[in-house]
């Protein structure tokens, strides 16, 4: 017979849900901002510059949720925050 998951491991998987919604809209605000930039430049014939504005602010935002969930004790959603910085770094590597 298998053992219930303890509070702490529900608790974690329930806020990495929770806030799955959230990571999402902070990647693809991203998303469509190196998107945008690349095709004005593409569109004005010039070379495409990262917006490095808007990808600090998506990470920084991101950093700030996981730094709260972390002061809240929820290690595993804290480091599960990782994962959309992870894609806001491939994002400053495109070009």
């Amino acid at each position: 017979m298998t053992d219930a998951p303890s509070r702490p491991v529900v608790r974690n998987v329930g806020l990495i849900l929770a806030l799955l919604p959230v990571n999402v809209l902070i990647g693809m605000y991203a998303w469509l901002a190196v998107g945008m930039e690349g095709w004005a430049a593409g569109k004005n014939g010039v070379a495409p510059r990262t917006p490095v504005a808007e990808l600090l602010g998506c990470a920084a935002l991101t950093t700030g949720i996981g730094v709260v969930l972390w002061l809240c004790r929820a290690r595993g959603a804290a480091l599960f925050q990782v994962a959309p910085l992870l894609f806001l770094t491939l994002l400053t590597q495109q070009w």
